[in-house]
């Protein structure tokens, strides 16, 4: 019940306030709880953790030098990996949380479109969570403070990549936030015509050539050491036309809602031009999506994470944009259906086993009865 009530306190607080920083503040408690005290039994990724966690001496990590690192401090003082994993999930929410209120005060409304979304999906990839909640708390520093704070923010995003190599991508935001915005404009649709052609280009022939490409990267600058070796064994196994066309249309309605609020916004003072360009460098990165997930399922997670900035920026849309607009209630269907495709696309893609599990991290059910405790 948990869940259900940090949902529904969030969505009605969301709407009567626009300062909600207290209410959001338990709202990330209560899903920081719920993703901390997932029970290995039934989630998904946590056997794997769990299993390193406890190897922490007797093998190489197979993860990033920030997480392997961090792990091993936590298993030297004693801790087990029941308790790193609450330690390591509600950082990575504090994080999170100063990352959203330095963008909006409604953090609330970020709550419970968060909650109802993606949130399983960093509940059961939690080193991704850490990395994405960086990211955005580094994007935060660097617009909202100093050239102190700018160098700050850029190494946050940096050090973000230590604990998930997609945080070498979530790099590019600063160089897309410096970019004028006519000519981003023009490199949108240029992508997005280009990732239309290798996608057909890799459906006909392969993606033996992106691989490649992949691999000589991440052997040159991941702090994995197995990075270059996941993406030969597990990152080539393709994905299903259906899965590919939700994802792209997913996308590409993120993408023309993201313009149309910020256009809309734009028109009102009180929002900095900035801070909206910033969070659309963010959504600007899913364009990548578009023909890396015709490699494997996994890259869905750069879409995935960068609709943490759409939820940023819609929650600044709804909350100062004027009501009686007719965009804004065309936009507010168009959002519905965003939300609706991105949980749908973003649970069926993963797989039975976890689409099984959300019930159990949300506690709707009992853990102990599906095990036979």
């Amino acid at each position: 019940m948990l869940f259900v009530l940090t949902i529904i306190v969030s969505f009605i607080a969301s709407l009567l306030f626009k300062n909600t920083r207290i209410i959001g503040a338990l709202g990330f408690i209560s899903l920081a709880w719920l993703a901390g005290t997932a029970d290995e039994r039934t989630t998904t990724d946590y056997a794997v953790y769990k299993i390193h966690f406890n190897s922490i001496g007797y093998e190489v990590s197979p993860f990033e030098k920030g997480y392997t690192v961090m792990s091993a401090y936590f298993s030297h003082i004693g801790f087990d990996y029941a308790e790193f994993r609450l330690l390591f999930v509600f950082l990575a929410f504090t994080i999170l949380f100063f990352g959203v209120t330095l963008f909006t005060k409604n953090v609330a409304m970020f709550t419970w479109i968060y909650g109802i979304t993606v949130f399983f999906n960093d509940a059961t990839q939690t080193r991704n969570l850490m990395m994405i909640s960086m990211v955005i708390l580094g994007s935060a520093i660097f617009l909202k403070f100093s050239l102190i704070g700018k160098c700050l923010g850029i190494l946050l995003i940096l050090f973000s990549s230590q604990f998930h190599d997609l945080g070498f991508l979530f790099i590019l935001i600063i160089p897309i936030f410096l970019i004028n915005e006519k000519i981003l404009k023009k490199i949108e649709v240029w992508i997005i015509s280009v990732a239309g052609i290798i996608l057909m280009f890799v459906t006909i022939f392969g993606n033996s050539i992106l691989q490649r490409i992949l691999v000589k990267f991440l052997t040159s600058f991941s702090s994995r050491n197995d990075s270059a070796s996941n993406v030969q064994n597990n990152f080539s196994r393709g994905t299903s036309i259906s899965i590919i066309l939700l994802i792209w249309i997913t996308v590409l309605l993120v993408l023309y809602l993201s313009n149309k609020f910020i256009s809309s916004l734009s028109e009102t003072q009180k929002i900095r031009i900035d801070q909206l360009k910033m969070l659309y460098s963010g959504i600007f990165i899913s364009i990548i999506t578009l023909f890396l997930i015709v490699m494997s399922p996994d890259y869905s997670r750069i879409s995935r994470n960068a609709f943490l900035f759409f939820i940023i920026l819609a929650t600044i849309y709804i909350t100062d944009s004027q009501p009686k607009s007719n965009l804004f209630k065309y936009g507010r269907i168009l959002f519905v259906l965003s939300l609706i495709l991105v949980t749908y696309t973003h649970t069926m893609i993963w797989g039975p086993d976890y689409q099984n599990s959300i019930a159990y991290i949300a506690k709707l059910k009992n853990s102990n009865i599906i095990s036979g405790d």
